[in-house]
């Protein structure tokens, strides 16, 4: 399930192996209906565009914090 709507989340977890700015604590936007790998059909994964890079990745749910949820409306 891709996410509904743009979210402001906040990375809870290393994601170095993957890009070196990944590092806890990195801020991004979710990306509504965007699946950047087979991983992203899964329901536990939400495709991010980090601040930090611009990069977009699927990242697990459980290594998110939503810290603002401005609507389906708005735009990143």
């Amino acid at each position: 399930m891709s996410a509904y709507g743009y979210h402001r989340v906040r990375l809870t977890t290393d994601l170095t192996r993957y890009h070196a700015h990944l590092l806890p604590g990195t801020e991004g936007t979710s990306q509504p209906d965007v699946k950047t790998t087979e991983w992203g059909y899964q329901d536990r994964f939400w495709a991010v565009k980090y601040d930090c890079c611009g990069h977009v990745m699927d990242t697990l749910l459980d290594g998110l914090t939503v810290i603002d949820e401005p609507g389906a409306g708005a735009s990143p």
